[in-house]
C-alpha cells in the first residue's frame, strides 16, 4: 500500500537582499555552479594608512616644535651682544670727545690735561668692538684710520687751527660711521625672527591632532575596540610635545622682552647720557677756546643740561651733581667770563668723573642682568626642545607599535 505523499513545506522566507547573490549562485545547468567570491577585506590596508598618519603628523609635530626652539636659542644667545657693541660704540665715540676736549684744555693751559689717555682708550674700545661684531669691522677699520689722523692733529700741542680741523674730522667721519653702526644695532634689536611667532607651531599641533582624531576613529571602527593603548600613548606625547614647544615660545618672548628690549633701551639710555656730557663739555671747551659763544652753542649747551637732567634712567645722585656743576659753566659762558669758565671747567672734573663710572657701572649692572636672563632662556630652550623632539619621536614609536598589534590579527 502507497504512503500518502509528504505534504511540501513552504519556502522559508528570504530576504530581499539576498536576491542578487542567489542568482548570482544560482546553477546555469544542472552539473555547473557558480559561487560568489567573497570581498576583498580593506582593514589591513586602513590601519596601515591610520598607522602612517600617526607617525607623519608626529614627527612634524616633534620637528616644528624642535626646529621653532632652536632658532629662538640663535636669536636669544646674540641679545646681550648687541647691548654690549652699542656700549662700546658709545664709549668710543665719548672718549674720540673727550680727547678733544681734553687737548682744547692743554691749549688753555689747564695742567694735567692731555688727550692721549682718551685716545688710547678708543684705540682700545675699537679693537674690542671688532672682535665682538666681526659684521662691524669694515666700517671700524675706517674709523681707526680716521683715529690715527685725528690723534695726530690732537697729541701735540694744538693751536685753534688744528682744533678746527680736529673738528672737522669728528663731526665729518668719526662720529657718522660709528652713530650709523649703532643705528644698525637699534634696527637689529627691533626686528623679530619668525621664531617667536607660534602660529607655525600652532599649525602643527592642529595637524596632529586631527591626524590622530581620524587614525583614533580609524582604527576603533575596523578594529571594534574603543581604547588603543598605542594611540593613547601617541596622543600624551603629542600633548607633551605641543605643551614644550609652546612653552619654549612663551619663555623665549619673555626673556627678549626683558634683554632685547628692556636691557638695550636702558643701555642706550645710560650710552646717550654719556655722549651729551661728551658734547656738552665739547661746546664749552670750543667756547672757551674761541673766546665766545654763537647762538648756536648756547643752545646746544641748554639742550645738553636738559637732556641730563630729564633723563629718567641716568643714576640720580650723580646726575644731579653733574648738570649744577656744568650748569655753573654755562652761567660763566652766558657773562663772557672765560677765565671763571676755565676755572669752572677744571672743578667739574670730579663731578664728571664720577658720573662717567657711575654710568659705567649702570651699564655693566643692566648686561649682566640681561645676560643672566637670557642665558636662563637658552638653557630651557635647549632642554625643551630635545624633550619635545624625543616625545614625538616616542609617541610615533607608540602609535606605530599599537596599531602593529591590531594589524597582526588581520595577517
Amino acid at each position: 500500500m502507497t504512503s500518502p505523499a509528504t505534504p511540501l513545506k513552504p519556502a522559508a522566507f528570504r530576504d530581499p537582499r539576498l536576491a542578487p547573490l542567489l542568482r548570482q549562485a544560482a546553477a546555469s545547468d544542472l552539473t555547473t555552479t557558480t559561487v560568489p567570491e567573497p570581498p576583498v577585506s580593506t582593514t589591513a590596508a586602513r590601519l596601515r594608512r591610520a598607522q602612517v598618519v600617526t607617525v607623519i603628523v608626529l614627527l612634524i609635530l616633534g620637528a616644528v616644535a624642535a626646529i621653532q626652539q632652536f632658532d629662538l636659542h640663535a636669536q636669544l644667545g646674540a641679545t646681550p651682544q648687541l647691548a654690549g657693541q652699542y656700549d662700546r660704540l658709545a664709549g668710543i665715540e665719548a672718549q674720540l670727545i673727550e680727547a678733544r676736549n681734553q687737548a682744547a684744555l692743554r691749549t688753555l693751559g689747564v695742567a694735567g690735561a692731555d688727550p692721549t689717555t682718551a685716545l688710547n682708550q678708543a684705540t682700545a674700545g675699537l679693537v674690542a668692538a671688532a672682535a665682538a661684531r666681526p659684521a662691524d669691522q669694515d666700517a671700524l677699520a675706517t674709523v681707526s684710520q680716521a683715529t690715527l689722523a685725528y690723534a695726530a692733529l690732537l697729541q701735540a700741542p694744538a693751536s685753534a687751527a688744528e682744533l678746527t680741523q680736529a673738528d672737522h674730522m669728528l663731526s665729518d667721519t668719526l662720529q657718522p660711521t660709528l652713530q650709523q653702526l649703532r643705528s644698525a644695532l637699534s634696527t637689529q634689536t627691533s626686528q623679530r625672527s619668525w621664531s617667536y611667532n607660534p602660529l607655525l607651531l600652532w599649525l602643527a599641533v592642529l595637524v596632529a591632532a586631527v591626524g590622530l582624531v581620524l587614525a583614533t576613529i580609524e582604527v576603533a571602527q575596523r578594529t571594534h575596540r574603543t581604547v588603543n593603548i598605542g594611540l593613547v600613548l601617541a596622543v600624551v606625547a603629542a600633548l607633551v610635545a605641543a605643551w614644550l614647544g609652546l612653552a619654549g615660545v612663551a619663555r623665549a618672548g619673555d626673556a627678549e622682552q626683558a634683554s632685547r628690549t628692556d636691557t638695550f633701551d636702558q643701555v642706550v639710555a645710560l650710552a646717550n647720557g654719556r655722549l651729551a656730557l661728551a658734547d656738552l663739555r665739547h661746546q664749552l671747551s670750543s667756547a672757551v677756546v674761541a673766546r665766545s659763544a654763537s647762538a648756536d652753542t648756547q643752545a646746544a649747551i641748554t639742550a645738553r643740561l636738559k637732556e641730563l637732567s630729564l633723563s629718567a634712567d641716568l643714576p640720580r645722585s650723580s646726575t644731579t651733581a653733574v648738570v649744577t656743576a656744568y650748569t655753573g659753566v654755562d652761567a660763566a659762558v652766558a657773562k663772557g667770563d672765560w677765565t671763571k669758565v676755565t676755572t669752572q671747567l677744571t672743578k667739574a672734573a670730579p663731578a664728571e668723573k664720577a658720573f662717567t663710572a657711575d654710568l659705567t657701572e649702570s651699564t655693566n649692572s643692566a648686561i649682566s642682568t640681561g645676560t643672566d636672563t637670557t642665558q636662563t632662556a637658552l638653557n630651557a630652550l635647549m632642554g625643551q626642545a630635545i624633550a619635545a623632539l624625543v616625545f614625538a619621536l616616542a609617541g610615533a614609536g607608540a602609535g606605530y607599535w599599537g596599531i602593529s598589534r591590531r594589524l597582526r590579527d588581520y595577517r
